[in-house]
């Protein structure tokens, strides 16, 4: 896999999931191990593994996506 953040972004990533006393721990994802520090990214996450959309495009052209902020994108164009 191509690494797509810089070593900067990741460091950065790395201490908000090593300051627990600052963030609530997430548990990671029980079918990968990816670790997250909002549960609603893990919840996201999930919803990529088992292929689930929540949030459709209604009324214009019913598509669905796995994120809200993705459908958000997609009705500005749509």
């Amino acid at each position: 896999r191509n690494q797509v953040a810089t070593e900067r972004v990741l460091a950065a990533s790395r201490r908000r999931r090593t300051q627990t006393k600052l963030v609530k721990r997430v548990p990671p994802c029980n079918l990968c191990g990816a670790t997250f520090t909002a549960k609603h990214n893990l919840i996201n996450h999930h919803n990529s593994h088992y292929g689930k959309r929540p949030y459709p495009c209604i009324p214009q052209c019913g598509r669905s996506f796995g994120t809200k902020h993705v459908l958000r994108r997609h009705q500005r164009t749509c």
